[in-house]
């Protein structure tokens, strides 16, 4: 298995992911995240894959420069 290192950007807290090797979310390091097409994400406040603005959710999307973005 590869290293995977955390994203350098700030990432809405409200955005959460998994993929098939369970959460990829949490402990020191809240976002080892892989660009990996088997990962699942979704806004919290929205229950669904878009956030409040309509908009995907996810790493590369749910950033500071949305309305619904909280650090």
């Amino acid at each position: 298995m590869e290293n995977v290192t955390p994203v350098n950007y700030k990432i809405c807290k409200f955005l959460k992911a998994k993929n098939t090797f369970g959460s990829i979310e949490g402990g020191d390091n809240p976002w080892m995240f892989a660009e990996d097409p088997n990962t699942i994400c979704w806004c919290v406040k929205t229950g669904g894959p878009a956030g409040p603005d309509n908009r995907l959710a996810y790493p590369s999307t749910c950033r500071e420069n949305r309305s619904c973005f909280r650090e």
